[in-house]
């Protein structure tokens, strides 16, 4: 259906004028034809409003084309529409109830609150590509990624030892399917993996019952121990004994629960991840939105605050409507990919209902038996 409805948008760009009323201009892009009839209304809506929003940004300046990465977008959700999933990844809880910084962070340590866990991060110590000590926090697309994968593969291998290949661009293009880019951007993603790997990060929980008051706390690295390759130069030659890898921690490899019994870490939908691309905002909410309807077994959530939203979401915004509106912004490509999701939203709060499955448990099961 998507690719059509691709071609659909570009064939009536030339026909959309910068002055029409916006009525004007949405009737002559919209959906509701042959190739979404087999689609629930609301469903067909969102995917109106967001072509409706692409055709905007086309007249705004662009070639009068749909962009690859809104074509990925398109293509991951006509594919999670009408097949299963063929791979799970997996995402940490403390990455899910909470998230990593979306920018540089300023000040020294970095907080996220949801309910009573508090997530700490502080940076790591790394050389730059100069040989010079600096601090630094993970944060934006990459470190999610590569978090996701590396617990993709620890739950697929039930090992602490991960291997990414010879170099990290090759990790990068050949695992993750992302571009390296120049050496520029490289080392900019080679920063950001060993922040991740090594920066201190604490999961904290303080309650007080009967009297007294409970402190838990979580304090791990994601790795101990790591040999790690990137490729400075394009004529530069691997060894063939060259090899990357990481070891996970014993903490963080106990904190994801690969071996009890038990929920372990959150299954999200490989084509989902990919789909929404360098969208920082979005990926959080689809995991997020994923992990909760999930753990709520069939049951509505109950309503959140957009300030306590914010707090879990969006510090960086300054003011709680702003982050309402890229919260919202974000969603509607989330609901392309997970299509049963339902929710409430009035001026001051937002609530999950009960929705169907993200993904159903016999694909769950088909995949990663029990720990999935």
């Amino acid at each position: 259906m998507i690719p059509e409805v691709v071609a659909h948008f570009e064939d009536q760009l030339p026909n959309v004028k910068p002055d029409q009323d916006i009525s004007e201009r949405r009737s002559i892009i919209m959906l509701r034809d042959n190739s979404t009839h087999n689609h629930n209304s609301d469903q067909s809506s969102d995917l109106e409003e967001l072509a409706f929003e692409v055709v905007e940004k086309s007249q705004a300046g662009s070639n009068g084309k749909v962009s690859p990465q809104l074509k990925k977008l398109f293509d991951a959700s006509d594919s999670i529409r009408n097949e299963e999933p063929d791979e799970l990844w997996f995402a940490p809880d403390f990455m899910i109830q909470t998230s990593l910084p979306a920018s540089k962070p300023k000040g020294s340590v970095y907080t996220r609150k949801n309910g009573k866990m508090t997530l700490v991060i502080k940076p790591a110590s790394i050389f730059d590509d100069k040989g010079n000590l600096e601090e630094v926090f993970p944060y934006g697309i990459y470190p999610r990624i590569v978090l996701i994968w590396i617990v993709t593969e620890a739950v697929r291998t039930k090992s602490r030892f991960i291997d990414l290949g010879p170099s990290l661009n090759h990790f990068m293009t050949k695992k993750l399917g992302l571009s390296s880019g120049g050496a520029q951007r490289i080392q900019g993603i080679r920063k950001q993996i060993l922040a991740l790997l090594g920066a201190p990060i604490s999961a904290l929980d303080s309650s007080a019952k009967s009297g007294f008051t409970n402190d838990r706390a979580r304090n791990l690295f994601v790795s101990t121990n790591y040999d790690l390759w990137t490729q400075n130069r394009a004529d530069a030659k691997s060894d063939a004994k060259q090899s990357s890898w990481l070891e996970l921690s014993q903490e963080f490899y106990s904190y994801l629960n690969i071996d009890d019994v038990g929920p372990g870490p959150a299954p999200l939908d490989m084509r989902a991840v990919q789909g929404l691309g360098k969208d920082v905002l979005a990926l959080d909410i689809y995991s997020w939105v994923v992990w909760r309807v999930f753990a709520a077994k069939g049951r509505d959530t109950k309503a959140i605050r957009w300030a306590t939203l914010q707090k879990q979401f969006g510090s960086e915004h300054k003011k709680t409507p702003e982050f309402k509106r890229d919260f919202m912004e974000a969603l509607k490509k989330v609901r392309l990919l997970y299509p049963g999701l339902k929710f409430e939203v009035t001026p001051s709060t937002f609530k999950l209902l009960a929705s169907e499955l993200a993904i159903e448990p016999r694909a769950r099961k088909r995949l990663y038996g029990k720990l999935s």
